[in-house]
């Protein structure tokens, strides 16, 4: 089997984070040979728009040589109309959106019979893409996250600080220039503000729709996707900042990107966190798995698209290595639907206050700390190891194709262009600052 992969990539040094590493190695073992390419090099994000200058064109003319078998896409990545063009007509399409298609732009929600969409999530939200997505072309497979058990294992090491976190802190300002438009709009204000708190305690699968039937007319031009993580994005910034601003009384770590947004909102919400915040991202998997065997209590802060209904994958990470899983109260849906068990196998906070006094007690109790880590950790390495749900996932997917066998001599070959990126973004910064300026630069030169 020949595999297409393809996936943006956020790390600000434009390679793919540690899950992505590891999903791509694990789909890797059932292929004969693997193209990768990351996808946000050469088109916008979440778009079907190539970028100036990044050689988008060499990219469909490596495509189309390589034909693909099997084409498998995160978040729907790169599955733009002249990518279909080149593919193989009978090349079977999987997509894992291990993101909200919510909030994938809608030029990328177009599916045919060849598709198959694997959902991390059940109830409303598979049956919302149903309806209003896949209208009976595409299968759907429910495909939670899992954790690599060959890395993220119980290591003999001392659980020297007292918990972790490790994420992103999302921008928010699209949500504040947004809000200072409004400033002189008391009405349209309400009808903003109002929407934002209701979306935080029920999750508004529409926003831009929820807004205008309740009587928001400001015109902006700005898509479904764009106005679900303008919301979504500061409500997750608000919930991470506040949440982890509590526990500064205690030995935490806190990693992720990009720094000078972390910097801001710690600043802001308790500057005595900035020393907790550790300035750098953490790269490899075998990194993320060293931080969660030195920590007591790993901290789940959900993206909140996915409060509900969806798990992030330091969940299964955190519990394969007995790190005891400290999660939002909202979580808990989601994990009893793959058999876990709160008190059992994780524990939920709900307000800061609880937060800080449950983090308290599981530090200074080993003994009940390490029972609910060991209950979980047994659970995961049962039914949640990732090579196994990849290769399940698989099977299911392929189900007129042979039975999977792997290929220990995969080749992967991987398309970026990092470099090409951060030359492209200078060229249109200076182009754009030629068009502001009238050209004064040339003259000043000239003189």
């Amino acid at each position: 089997m020949k595999l297409l992969f393809l996936s943006d990539a956020y790390m600000r040094d434009g390679s793919f984070d540690p899950f992505r590493i590891e999903l791509l190695n694990s789909l890797s073992l059932y292929s004969s040979n693997t193209l990768a390419i990351t996808t946000n090099h050469y088109l916008h994000d979440n778009s079907c728009n190539p970028r100036l200058f990044c050689g988008f064109s060499l990219i469909l003319k490596r495509i189309s040589q390589f034909k693909p078998d099997v084409v498998f896409t995160v978040n729907r990545a790169g599955i733009t109309p002249k990518v279909l063009e080149v593919l193989p007509s009978n090349c079977l399409i999987i997509t894992w959106f291990i993101d909200s298609y919510e909030r994938t732009n809608n030029s990328l929600l177009k599916f045919s019979h060849n598709d198959i969409v694997w959902l991390t999530g059940k109830g409303i939200y598979e049956q919302n893409f149903l309806s209003n997505y896949s209208k009976g072309y595409s299968k759907i497979i429910s495909v939670p996250f899992a954790s690599n058990t060959n890395i993220f294992t119980p290591k003999d090491k001392e659980r020297i600080i007292d918990g972790c976190f490790v994420g992103t802190a999302f921008s928010n300002t699209a949500f504040i220039n947004l809000l200072n438009d409004l400033c002189d709009d008391e009405e349209q204000r309400e009808i903003f503000l109002k929407t934002l708190n209701i979306h935080k305690n029920r999750y508004i699968s529409d926003i831009k729709l929820f807004l205008q039937n309740n009587g928001f007319k400001k015109s902006y031009k700005k898509n479904r996707d764009v106005w679900q993580s303008i919301f979504d994005d500061q409500i997750s910034l608000e919930k991470r900042i506040n949440y982890l601003s509590v526990l500064d009384d205690f030995k935490l770590f806190i990693y992720g990107e990009p720094n000078d947004l972390w910097i801001k909102s710690l600043t802001i919400s308790n500057s005595n966190m900035l020393g907790r915040y550790k300035y750098k991202s953490i790269k490899t998997p075998g990194e993320l798995s060293n931080l969660y065997n030195i920590s007591k209590i790993g901290i789940n802060i959900q993206h909140h698209q996915a409060s509900t209904h969806s798990l992030p994958i330091r969940v299964f990470d955190l519990m394969a290595c007995k790190t005891l899983l400290m999660t939002e109260k909202r979580s808990t849906e989601a994990l009893n639907q793959i058999g876990f068990l709160e008190d059992i196998d994780f524990v939920t906070f709900d307000t800061y206050r609880e937060l800080k006094e449950k983090f308290s007690y599981y530090i200074h109790n080993s003994e009940h700390r390490n029972r609910i880590a060991e209950s979980a950790y047994y659970k995961v390495l049962k039914y949640h190891d990732l090579n196994f749900r990849i290769y399940s996932s698989l099977n299911q997917s392929l189900v007129s194709s042979p039975i999977l066998i792997k290929d220990g001599n995969a080749n992967i070959q991987h398309c970026c262009n990092p470099i090409g990126l951060k030359v492209r973004n200078k060229i249109v910064f200076f182009l754009k600052y030629i068009k502001k300026t009238g050209g004064e630069v040339f003259k000043s030169y000239a003189h």
